[in-house]
C-alpha cells in the first residue's frame, strides 16, 4: 500500500574533482633528463649613513703669545749659551747689536754737542744785538 509520505529523493550530486594529468612517460634508459631550477638572488646590503662631524677647531697662538714665546726662548737660549761658554760668553767680545747701539749712542752725543754749540752761538748773537740796539739809542 501506499504511504502518505513522498518518496525520498537523493540530494543533488556535486561535480567530480578534476582528474590529475597523466604522468609524463618514463624516460628511456638510454637518455637521462635532469630538471634544474636556477634562482638568481640579488642581495642588497645597505651601508649605514656616514656620520658627519664638525672638524675640530684648533686655535693657533695669538700674536702676543708668539712674541712672548720668542723673547722667552731667546733669553733662555742666551742663558744656556752663556753658561756653556763660561761667564760672559767666553772670548767672543761684544755682539753686533752691542756695537751698533754703542755707535748710535756716540752719534747721538755728537749731534747733541753740535746743537749745544749752535745754541751758544745764537745766544751770543742775541746778546750782541741787544748791546748794539742799546748803543744806538
Amino acid at each position: 500500500m501506499g504511504s502518505a509520505m513522498p518518496a525520498r529523493q537523493a540530494p543533488p550530486s556535486r561535480p567530480a574533482p578534476p582528474k590529475p594529468k597523466p604522468a609524463p612517460p618514463a624516460p628511456s634508459s638510454s637518455s637521462t633528463t635532469v630538471n634544474k631550477t636556477v634562482v638568481n638572488k640579488t642581495v642588497v646590503v645597505q651601508q649605514p649613513a656616514p656620520v658627519m662631524m664638525a672638524p675640530p677647531i684648533v686655535a693657533g697662538p695669538s700674536m702676543g703669545e708668539m712674541i712672548v714665546g720668542n723673547v722667552v726662548g731667546n733669553v733662555a737660549g742666551n742663558m744656556i749659551s752663556n753658561a756653556m761658554m763660561g761667564g760672559n760668553g767666553g772670548n767672543r767680545g761684544p755682539s753686533n747689536t752691542d756695537r751698533m747701539l754703542e755707535g748710535q749712542q756716540r752719534q747721538d752725543e755728537r749731534q747733541m754737542d753740535k746743537q749745544s754749540m749752535e745754541l751758544d752761538m745764537l745766544r751770543r748773537d742775541v746778546q750782541d744785538m741787544k748791546i748794539a740796539a742799546a748803543a744806538k739809542s
